[in-house]
């Protein structure tokens, strides 16, 4: 139980993110698929990698230990993540991804092994068809709420931004001026003022989205330790 809530959770937060960013990338910081992709793509390098070694040794350390492990480091990335800015480069973004894949390898494998612990040979494929159907429940509702959080979040902080623009707001009138000093009539200098809030507001929202998954990650570390060891198979079916 303790461990199909957090891989349920943990999708969420998970799948969230790598739908969100993306979608970020490519909607307003000008990254083609192409290169949206090969951001996202960097976050398998490391579970590539590690997953066979954590794999094997899975058995030497408290499950417990690794799950918090990666929970604690996606919870870093994703506030890490968290404070980007407009003119953010493709590595920055890149490295928090490939960082993001030692919170992955060390997150899947462990709460498998937790969620298979304690049971009978016959009770395995029951057990793992729940696991499954959790982190795609996780995953498919992750994806659903947090790109619909994210799209609320932008609107709403472009409602905020949008409320400093007025005529006695001095940065703002000396903007929309800059504006029309380089052939802009008042209208296309107002069009292009509201396209920088998006793009403000969206990077806000999105900001907003990786802190909150980060949050998410921190909140599992305690449900994880109520799980009861010792983490291996029954040797012997009921």
């Amino acid at each position: 139980a303790v461990g199909v809530t957090c891989l349920m959770f943990g999708s969420i937060a998970f799948f969230g993110t790598v739908v969100v960013l993306p979608l970020w990338l490519q909607s307003y910081q000008g990254y083609t698929p192409l290169w949206a992709g090969k951001v996202i793509a960097l976050g398998g390098v490391l579970p590539l990698i590690l997953g066979p070694i954590i794999g094997a040794n899975i058995h030497r350390v408290d499950a417990r230990a690794v799950a918090t492990f990666g929970f604690i480091v996606f919870a870093i990335v994703a506030f890490w993540s968290s404070r980007f800015t407009p003119d953010v480069d493709y590595w920055t973004v890149a490295l928090t991804r490939l960082f993001m894949g030692i919170g992955i390898s060390c997150f899947f494998l462990p709460l498998v092994t937790i969620n298979l612990s304690g049971l009978a040979p016959s009770q395995i494929a029951a057990a793992t068809g729940l696991q499954n159907f959790m982190r795609n429940l996780g995953s498919s509702f992750g994806t659903a709420i947090i790109t619909s959080l994210w799209d609320h979040k932008g609107i709403e902080h472009h409602a905020r931004l949008t409320e400093h623009v007025t005529a006695y707001n001095p940065l703002a009138t000396r903007y929309l001026d800059q504006l029309q000093t380089t052939g802009l009539t008042a209208e296309q200098a107002l069009a292009q003022l509201d396209r920088t809030l998006t793009t403000q507001a969206y990077l806000l929202s999105t900001n907003a989205v990786l802190c909150i998954s980060g949050m998410l990650m921190i909140a599992l570390i305690g449900l994880i330790w109520w799980a009861k060891p010792p983490f291996t198979v029954r040797a012997v079916a009921d």
